[in-house]
């Protein structure tokens, strides 16, 4: 016979994977600022109480978003790295580059999320998509070293340059999930 809270885990588990795709559905337009727990819990057929179940709080579920959002960002950059093809710095850019575009594309909920979340709002959330990015910067300074001619750059000269593709990354994909249709320039 199977145990009774295995089933109870995977609903739960379920319930919270809503939440959190919901949250995103519900943030494409609006900061986190403006989230209601009502209206999300509405949208995931349960009753606010039962939000505090798996979040204590939107700064909780807040982290949680972030964290799935920088995953999808360090997975493009590291689609990127790994078709690195040419050992010069405007073909990395490039490369990295469509590798964003691609991603805000595909996961343009988390994109507009960190676009719109990372100078404005709740401060924990901030500082939890700044080291998240932080991160990213650190494993592309470390990929760059390895796989291209930055080997020969001190660490400082490599993590300097990581940190403006990536934020020249992070850039793109604000210029591609928050500007207008018309307005947007994805050949740049």
């Amino acid at each position: 016979m199977e145990p009774a809270p295995v089933t109870c885990r995977r609903s739960k588990l379920d319930t919270r994977t809503a939440l959190v795709a919901a949250a995103f559905d519900e943030l494409s337009d609006q900061s986190l600022d403006a989230l209601s727990i009502r209206r999300l819990t509405a949208a995931v057929g349960i009753t606010p109480a039962a939000f505090y179940r798996h979040f204590t709080d939107l700064d909780d579920i807040g982290l949680v978003l972030v964290e799935e959002a920088i995953h999808q960002l360090a997975l493009a950059v590291r689609e990127g790295l790994a078709n690195l093809d040419q050992d010069n710095g405007p073909a990395v850019i490039a490369t990295i580059g469509t590798s964003l575009a691609e991603v805000s594309k595909s996961h343009r909920p988390q994109m507009t999320f960190v676009a719109r979340e990372r100078c404005s709002g709740r401060e924990r959330i901030q500082l939890a998509i700044r080291d998240g990015i932080r991160r990213i910067t650190l494993e592309t300074a470390g990929e760059l070293k390895a796989k291209t001619r930055m080997r020969e750059w001190s660490w400082e000269d490599t993590l300097v340059m990581s940190d403006a593709m990536v934020h020249f990354g992070i850039h793109l994909i604000e210029q591609l999930v928050l500007s207008a249709p018309s307005t947007r320039r994805t050949d740049e």
